[in-house]
């Protein structure tokens, strides 16, 4: 018996090598495989069939990859006969991921976790096996040019009571390990694993019947004692759930990732029939949708293991998203599309949002995961935060309107392996255990890791029952969730009010600027093409669904949390680039068409060339329209009464011509005609305008010989908006090298190394009005050009900044900063259905966190009567410290993509002062109108039924915003979806062009109707702040 520390020290290593020849006798009459013969298929590959001819032979530990190649290898081998009876296994190291098929079929995936395939559990002997093995040398950050080598390949028997012996002493001996020193438990533990090991005579191995007699008596007598050692009451409970994060794209391309999913679904399909206790949790429709279109066998496969049960479809969105740039459109479907996936192909219907890797979530997702039937959300991500411990584990999350959804934020990674030691280290980190009874933990290697393991398995079949240890067993997140939802006293739970905002990653609001642009245009232009195509369809026309939602699917797919943030390689991004041109082109022609639907119904006759103007918006606009011009022709245009409207020819940068035109009273979502006449009178400009200097009759502007604005007045509230010797709208350049995370991240010191862009090449004038009036600067860095068009309007109370840039920097943050005369303690950033407040200060670590932060078309500084909003057209990434507005452009990370942001860029920001709050100043309207123009098309003479000046839809409420119309998913009822944007409870009127039969309101997923009673063509309903509104309406 050991009596001191040192012995017992000498026992663990005794113990431990002890184990390891143990582990050893697992395989025996190991077998070589020979006859090797490969097939390079090369780089940019696709999931694809066994290759049939071009094989040629190949010798194992010969060099094979290359940057992105595929290289299949296959032999043929045949079971002696003297394994007949046994367990017989493949072992297979073909050096990076690969994809094992048996006989043709897919099998399992081999990686850094798995070398081994079970051929037969029971041997016939002189059974034929062809092994295909697909390998991609998948490139990563660190490595251009990965080779690898097909080091070993063998078949083997597999001794199943060698395996299950090592184990039983394996997790016990983990379990000593974690137990207090000097404890007892720990003592007579770590005695019984040593007097059970040594009980076996490992110079008998080669004895196979009296090893294996010797290995079955000691396993018997070991369980027996083992007994003495069971959990105590209060340990806790952990339920693990097998899963595999995989990054829908990350560090490889899209079509990469179909075939990471075959490998790991194929290997968790085959743990299956191995462990009958195994269920493995897996979310994201598109990637069941990869499976099921170039995989049949595997999604068969699991179709039949989710109809017992075995495999759990959840986590609710279409890919797991991004939350702080994907629109709020854009999230609702991300839930409607996924769950109806689910629904569809599974007749499940998940109940839990799972998004544990995402970076930060928005105030207003609670009301849309309650709204969509979701009932709880996971995430384990916030627990990276740089400053701030989380405070809770489990809570109640609160969001802007007043949902609550229940939350919990396992400890910990989202890809855990299930030892002793982090089930105790997992259980400790329970905060809220006065409450919860249960933890759940998913556990397997995430990406080209393959998912959960046998080893991984073997702990926790013996962690259920153990001293020590909280109680361990297999289960789902789904079913998690129900036992939180019906055991835990959410009188209890903390609430916790505010966004998730993640410490961390603070670039993924700006890195690949032109996938966030490209974001931002799609979702309006989804917008407007739905709400167009719903007119066009109650006039006749096809409403065209499919195609529609064929377009959503890839663009919900690019909102995956590392591809919309920035946070993935080249690859990916010249995929979204082709994606996002080829959806945008599909949109714009489905909108084309419907435009020409509504244009034949609307009454267009008179004098002059019809030119309607359709506003998509829900509020009646006083804007500027315009239309493309052709040659010198002089034309100018009138209004509805036949009066001329304030005109303007200007030529845009690509050359071509427009019409520049005020329109005023544009009906809300509706349509007015207007007509172009030639030979207009001569028109005075009001707009004074020179390289130096810019007027109208809201502001004058001084402008620096640098560029930048030295004055800004605003004349209508008699006010100076920059502080004295303030400089605004100056361009800032930083050295951008974060500690860590080259593409995530911006860190808190970054103005340490900031300088101003003011190499001015050019200014000039390019416009003086009446309309519009621009100053063109142009400005350099040795490396990159940018080119700004300073703009003032006759009756646009808003300074635009038309920027384009040639952007060839590297490892660069650039900003534009507003001082501006304002005091205020907090700002406001419009975040999805809503916005919120956050500190302009650093009084606490809380706030000094929040130096970068995310939002969306306007944030704004205001105090007591007065403010400043800061608009844009695709940005993201902002930071207002006391009292200087800054708006991230653009970056220039070199991982892991040295080519980001490289090349040609396009946005627009706008200054718009005003008096009162922003909600004062409907800053909200404001924002919508810079995203989303007026559109006018020139169209010929008809006499149609619609009036010339007509509204859809409307509402009476200044606070509400109509932001969602489109068909509904099954049936020809129109959803119309508005949300409460001010904070501001009260009435409101919906009204129509034309009388509803039928209205109800409706959940997020146009389900759960409550009929509505019409009055006329309108109805009313009571709105509460910030709350989502979502009607089902036949007409």
């Amino acid at each position: 018996m050991p009596h001191f520390p040192a012995e017992r020290t000498i026992l663990v290593r005794q113990i431990g090598n002890r184990l390891n020849e143990l582990f050893a006798a697992l395989y025996r009459n190991r077998t070589p495989i020979t006859g090797w013969q490969t097939y390079v298929a090369g780089p940019g590959q696709y999931p694809a069939p066994i290759p049939v001819d071009g094989w040629i032979p190949y010798e194992l530990g010969d060099d094979w990859g290359g940057y992105d190649v595929t290289q299949w290898f296959k032999a043929r081998v045949q079971i002696p006969r003297e394994m007949a009876g046994r367990t017989v296994a493949a072992i297979l190291n073909p050096g990076w991921e690969a994809l094992c098929y048996l006989n043709g079929a897919p099998a399992q995936g081999l990686d850094r976790n798995r070398s081994e395939v079970v051929l037969t559990t029971c041997a016939k002997g002189g059974e034929e096996f062809e092994i295909v093995v697909e390998a991609s040398a998948t490139p990563n950050q660190y490595d251009d040019n990965p080779i690898h080598q097909f080091t070993s390949a063998e078949i083997a028997e597999r001794d199943e009571l060698v395996w299950s012996f090592y184990w039983d002493l394996k997790v016990a001996n983990d379990v000593v390990a974690v137990l207090p020193p000097d404890s007892q438990p720990r003592m007579r533990l770590q005695d019984l694993v040593d007097w059970a090991v040594k009980l076996i005579d490992l110079n008998n191995k080669d004895d196979v019947a009296s090893f294996r007699a010797n290995i079955a008596d000691a396993q018997k007598r070991f369980r027996a004692k083992l007994k003495d050692f069971r959990r105590c009451p209060g340990d806790g409970k952990i339920t693990y759930v097998g899963h595999s994060h995989i990054d829908t794209a990350w560090l490889w391309p899209l079509r990469e990732t179909r075939r990471k999913c075959a490998r790991t679904f194929s290997s968790a399909l085959r743990y299956m029939d191995r462990y009958p206790q195994f269920v493995f949790s897996q979310g994201q429709p598109q990637l069941y949708e990869f499976i099921k279109e170039n995989y049949p066998t595997i999604w068969e496969g699991i179709k039949q293991r989710v109809k017992e049960g075995r495999w759990e479809a959840t986590g609710g969105g279409w890919v797991e998203q991004d939350s702080n740039v994907a629109g709020a459109e854009a999230l609702v479907r991300q839930y409607l599309y996924g769950r109806r996936f689910f629904i569809k192909e599974f007749g499940v219907q998940p109940r839990l949002v799972w998004l544990p890797d995402a970076f930060g979530f928005p105030i207003t997702l609670p009301q849309i995961i309650a709204k969509c039937q979701l009932t709880a959300f996971g995430t384990t991500k916030i627990n990276w935060s740089q400053y701030n411990q989380f405070p809770y584990s489990h809570f109640l999350w609160r969001g802007l309107d007043g949902t609550e959804i229940l939350a919990f934020m396992p400890p910990g990674s989202y890809n855990s392996n299930p030892t002793p030691a982090n089930a105790v280290n997992d259980w400790r980190s329970v905060k809220q255990k006065d409450v919860v009874d249960e933890l759940s933990i998913t556990f397997g290697h995430g990406d080209g890791g393959g998912g959960v393991t046998i080893e991984m398995f073997e702990n926790v079949l013996r962690m259920k029952d153990v001293t020590g240890l909280p109680e361990c067993d297999f289960g789902t997140l789904e079913g998690y969730v129900e036992r939180l939802h019906k055991s835990v006293d959410k009188e209890k739970l903390p609430v916790y009010n505010d966004e998730l905002y993640l410490e961390l990653h603070r670039a993924c609001q700006t890195t690949q600027a032109r996938t966030k642009r490209n974001n931002r245009k799609g979702e309006l232009l989804f917008r407007d093409t739905e709400y167009l195509s719903s007119v066009a369809m109650l006039a006749g026309a096809e409403y065209p669904q499919q195609e529609i939602y064929e377009q959503w699917k890839p663009f919900l797919t690019n909102q995956f949390h590392d591809i919309l943030p920035g946070s993935s390689v080249n690859e990916v991004y010249t995929q979204a680039d082709k994606d996002y041109a080829s959806i945008l082109g599909k949109l714009s022609s489905l909108r084309e068409q419907a435009l020409a639907t509504i244009s034949r119904g609307i009454d267009t006759a008179g004098a002059g060339t019809p030119v309607v103007i359709y506003n998509t918006l829900g509020w009646d606009r006083d804007d500027v329209a315009s239309v493309a011009v052709t040659g010198d022709a002089r034309v100018g245009i009138l209004d509805e009464n036949g009066k001329p409207v304030v005109s303007q020819v200007v030529t845009e940068r690509d050359g071509q011509k427009r019409l520049l035109f005020e329109v005023s009273g544009v009906p809300s979502m509706g349509h007015s005609v207007y007509r172009m006449v030639e030979n207009p009178r001569e028109q005075k400009s009001r707009l004074k305008v020179s390289e130096s200097r810019l007027e109208n009759d809201f502001f004058v502007i001084q402008l620096s010989k640098t560029g930048t604005l030295s004055r800004f007045y605003d004349k209508r509230n008699r006010r100076e908006v920059l502080p004295k010797g303030a400089r605004a709208n100056e361009l800032q350049l930083f050295d951008d090298r974060p500690f860590a995370h080259d593409a995530w991240d911006i860190d808190f010191d970054i103005d340490k190394n900031r300088w101003p862009m003011d190499d001015v090449v050019s200014a000039h004038v390019t416009e003086t009005g009446p309309v519009r009036a621009t100053v063109r600067i142009v400005k350099k860095t040795e490396k990159s050009t940018l080119t700004q068009d300073i703009s003032i309007w006759r009756n646009i109370p808003r300074v635009d900044f038309v920027t384009s840039v040639e952007w060839w920097e590297k490892r660069r943050l650039l900003k534009a900063a507003f001082p501006v005369d304002v005091l205020s303690r907090t700002a406001t950033y419009e975040v999805q259905f809503g916005a919120i407040e956050r500190p302009t200060h650093f009084s606490t670590s809380y706030d000094r966190a929040k130096f970068e932060v995310p939002g969306h078309r306007w944030v704004d500084l205001s105090e007591s009567g007065y403010g400043v909003s800061l608009l844009n057209d695709c940005k993201y990434g902002f930071d207002i410290h006391e009292n200087v507005m800054r708006i991230s452009l653009l970056r220039s990370a070199i991982r892991p993509d040295p080519k980001a942001d490289e090349g040609h860029h396009e946005f627009t920001y706008s200054l718009y002062p005003h008096a009162g709050s922003w909600r004062d100043a409907n800053t909200v309207h404001r924002a919508y109108e810079l995203n989303v123009p007026l559109i006018a098309r020139v169209v010929p003479p008809n006499k149609g039924a619609k009036q010339a000046n007509e509204s859809f839809v409307r509402v009476d409420r200044n606070s509400v915003v109509i932001d969602t119309v489109k068909k509904a998913e099954d049936s020809d009822a129109v959803i119309i979806r508005c949300y409460e944007a001010h904070g501001v409870r009260g009435p409101v009127t919906m009204s129509f062009a034309s009388p509803p039969q039928q209205v109800s309101e409706c959940d997020l997923m146009e389900e759960n109707d409550v009929p509505v009673r019409i009055s006329g063509s309108s109805f009313e309903f009571s709105i509460k702040p910030w709350e989502i509104r979502s009607f089902k309406v036949v007409f």
